[in-house]
């Protein structure tokens, strides 16, 4: 192409804003909504990780012996971390880490934070150190000193970002501590347990615990020595785990395993994303057509001109570089537009996503991206433009027939295509939508409307005895209880679709191997336990005011469990408790039965339950640390009344995790939510441009056919035939783009299995439905030329040119 070919297809498209406006913004929308999902793609699994030199890091994991009942991969013990230490050719940075909660306290306000306990070579392995004041000290790691390093937000938001933060106290569980340095803005530990750490603090390991091969708790990151590789570094490992198996028979059987550290955060490509990649491709391809569409109407304008300079001697490759200008200044414009629109959404596209991807809080646009939108503005330009651009330079002084039967076929493609395309994306769309609907109807068996649930986790240093923790438990109720607004209120262990706690169980009078009791969700909580969250009682009693200690103990079970272990039988009265050693639980009554829950939330099915009256247990690790409160109106509106009630009893000690039960479930489903959402934004954007492309096809059509259609009313054709013959033959070509939709959508909509709850991918009630709106949406599209068709007037169109 020369550049005056490139000055021509700008004045060209300046001459007709209208055509380039509408032009631009169909490829926007396409090249856009292609963007956005290729910058997840590009942040989740091409961008590299954010620290120096990534692609040496690595995971080191012990591998359980076989018959352990353990899952392969397992954190290590910290006697192999420390022997794994010992190579120092092997690693450059090697450190280990474990996750705590903590309360600090020495603010403006008690704050409850997520705590990263880290030890050896942990900040040297990813290279990051703090922004202010220092790293921990050795003496620090290893002596009795406490000292913790916090984040950014922490700093900013508790001290006020005062540089002299840096050596002031605070007390973490009531335990003295001084601040030594604030962590850079953006730093997220690798693997995080929550979505934000604000503090870190040395992991300290005795004597005793040095040389234990039982604990695996320690998560372990290293970086790899210059020319040393994964493979080179795991059989150096397995051949020192196999040296000390043979000396220790703690560790036989014991393994290692290394990944590198992009695998282990982004895991197996999840293939939702790659769902809506496919989706938002079909989606282009609609945008496509459509500007093909209107090129092709555009070109019949052009046709004169370029058969006069065909005439006057300008080569068939010269128009096609005329007009191919004009389509690539076209796709990048809407490439450039496409751009804006993924970079304006991104922010509320990641809030949607709700951390349902990893990486996604550093989505940007990065090289990558403006890389692949330019290429693909590109690629664009070339397919939509190259039919038109043959076509036209193909032209001469006199349009035959022949031509014009050719262009009727192309436009029937067309809506074919355009069609067929968009029934797939909405059978998608149409199929995570029923999907979701199923997930949001399922009976979780407890109520989640007008219900608060908060944690709280106290400091041992402030209530080391069952009894100072009890009466803390008692007032905090209590005042909780008399708040104007609370219905009812009471404390469990583990907040519905958020935390839970189990263990085996037997049953009186049954022998069973210890390697064959069975599991159960252990639910402690009071006599307003059942009310509170909703729970049915479909057989004997509830909790009372009277099973307190010294009463003789008792439990409900739900349906579940006894349908399992009780076939046939009333459960009433027989006896059970938990096996665990460390509960200490005594054998229970049997008082009653309760309806099925779905604790973890709607995607599983109940498992057995076993509730508790935790005052019945109050010296045991079965203890509520949970408040779950159900009000009259609006939950959350009663957050700081219920913050005021747990510090009248302890000012020390804030609530954490204080959600409405609607805003667990909503997190829980958020996957589902994303998926629906984009698909269902997708495929509402198809079908839009579809009918547009019809529109215009059909509108395009009426405009060639306006001398036949006056000779069809000259020899007595009446509107109505017209009108009905335009709309039949919409019709004719819609019923093929449906039969190719329908192949495709049954071909396609399989790989979504996975994706789906309580819906088949063939489900004929969404085919079905999307037919009926593609059909719909032919009709209302091709209403409109054919009225226009049948209002002709019959002299008039044969005078028509």
């Amino acid at each position: 192409m020369y550049a005056n070919d490139w000055l021509y297809a700008l004045r060209t498209l300046r001459r007709n804003p209208r055509f380039t406006i509408a032009a631009g913004l169909t490829l926007a929308l396409g090249i856009g909504a292609n963007t956005a999902i290729f910058s997840f793609i590009n942040t989740v699994y091409l961008r590299p990780l954010p620290y120096p030199r990534a692609e040496q890091l690595i995971m080191i994991w012990e591998t359980a012996p076989k018959g352990k009942g353990r899952s392969a991969r397992t954190a290590a013990s910290p006697a192999a971390y420390l022997e794994w230490r010992k190579d120092t050719t092997l690693f450059t940075a090697i450190g280990s880490w474990g996750w705590d909660v903590v309360t600090l306290a020495g603010g403006p306000w008690p704050e409850r934070v997520q705590v990263q306990r880290i030890a050896g070579d942990y900040l040297q392995s990813l290279g990051v150190q703090p922004v202010l004041g220092r790293a921990f000290l050795p003496d620090e790691e290893s002596g009795t000193d406490c000292a913790i390093l916090v984040s950014s937000r922490l700093w900013r938001n508790w001290f006020g970002g005062d540089p002299g933060a840096i050596g002031r106290p605070v007390t973490s569980d009531g335990a003295p501590c001084r601040v030594v340095g604030v962590m850079p803005e953006r730093f997220l530990p690798p693997i995080a347990a929550s979505n934000r750490v604000d503090v870190w603090m040395p992991l300290r390991l005795n004597v005793t615990q040095k040389a234990n091969r039982t604990d695996h708790s320690l998560m372990v990151l290293a970086r790899l020595a210059p020319g040393i590789t994964l493979e080179q570094a795991q059989r150096r490992l397995d051949a020192g785990s196999q040296q000390v198996a043979a000396a220790i028979p703690q560790a036989q059987g014991w393994g290692v395993h290394l990944i590198p550290l992009k695998e282990q955060i982004v895991g197996t490509p999840k293939k939702a994303l790659f769902a809506l990649a496919g989706a938002v491709g079909f989606l282009l391809l609609i945008a496509c057509i459509n500007v093909a569409t209107l090129l092709t109407a555009r070109a019949a304008g052009q046709r004169r001109e370029m058969a006069i300079r065909a005439a006057l001697g300008a080569g068939r490759r010269r128009l096609m570089a005329q007009m191919l200008a004009q389509t690539l200044v076209l796709a990048l414009i809407g490439g450039a537009g496409g751009l804006l629109a993924a970079y304006w959404s991104m922010d509320e596209l990641v809030a949607l996503a709700n951390g349902t991807l990893p990486r996604l809080n550093e989505s940007r646009i990065d090289w990558r991206v403006l890389a692949f939108t330019a290429a693909m503005s590109i690629a664009t330009g070339i397919l939509f433009g190259l039919s038109p651009a043959i076509g036209i330079s193909r032209a001469n002084l006199r349009e035959t027939l022949n031509l014009r039967g050719r262009r009727r076929v192309f436009g029937s493609a067309q809506i074919v295509a355009e069609i067929s395309l968009a029934f797939i994306l909405l059978v998608g769309a149409g199929l995570l939508m029923r999907s979701f609907q199923a997930i949001r109807a399922v009976d979780l068996g407890f109520r989640t409307e007008h219900i608060l649930s908060a944690n709280f986790a106290l400091p041992p240093s402030h209530y080391s005895e069952p009894q100072q923790y009890n009466r803390f438990l008692t007032d905090v109720l209590d005042r909780v209880r008399a708040l104007p607004g609370v219905v009812s209120a009471t404390a469990t262990l583990g907040v519905p679709m958020v935390g839970s706690a189990g263990g085996n169980f037997e049953i009186y009078g049954r022998t069973m191997e210890t390697s064959e009791k069975p599991d159960a969700a252990i639910r402690p909580g009071d006599s307003e336990y059942l009310a509170t969250l909703g729970i049915a009682l479909e057989r004997g009693r509830s909790f009372t005011s009277r099973d307190v200690d010294g009463a003789p103990p008792v439990a409900l079970i739900n349906e579940k469990l006894a349908r399992q272990f009780f076939t046939g039988a009333n459960p009433i009265g027989e006896q059970i408790r938990v096996a665990g050693k460390e509960n200490n639980l005594p054998w229970m009554t049997i008082v009653g039965v309760v309806r099925d829950t779905r604790h973890v939330g709607p995607l599983r099915d109940a498992m057995p339950q076993i509730h508790v009256p935790y005052m019945q247990f109050r010296s045991t690790r079965i203890q509520p640390r949970a408040l779950i409160v159900r009000t009259a109106g609006d939950a959350e509106r009663l957050l700081p009344f219920l913050q005021r009630a747990v510090a009248s009893v302890d000012k020390d000690q804030p609530l954490v995790s204080v959600r409405s039960m609607e805003q667990n479930l909503s997190d829980f489903i958020a996957p589902q939510r994303f998926d629906t959402t984009l698909m269902t934004i997708f495929a509402a954007i198809g079908l839009v441009l579809s009918a547009i492309g019809i529109f215009g096809v059909m509108s395009y059509r009426v405009a060639r056919r306006t001398q036949e259609i006056g000779v069809r009313m000259a020899l007595g054709a009446e509107g109505k035939d017209v009108l009905r013959m335009v709309l039949a033959e919409g019709f004719r070509t819609a019923a093929l783009g449906l039969a190719l939709g329908w192949i495709g959508a049954w071909a396609l909509t399989r790989y979504m299995a996975s994706l789906l709850y309580s819906v088949k991918p063939h489900d004929p009630i969404t085919l079905g439905l999307v037919s009926i709106v593609m059909l719909g949406t032919t009709a209302v599209a091709a209403y409109l030329p054919a009225r226009r068709a049948a209002q002709l007037d019959p002299m008039a169109a044969l005078r028509e040119e």
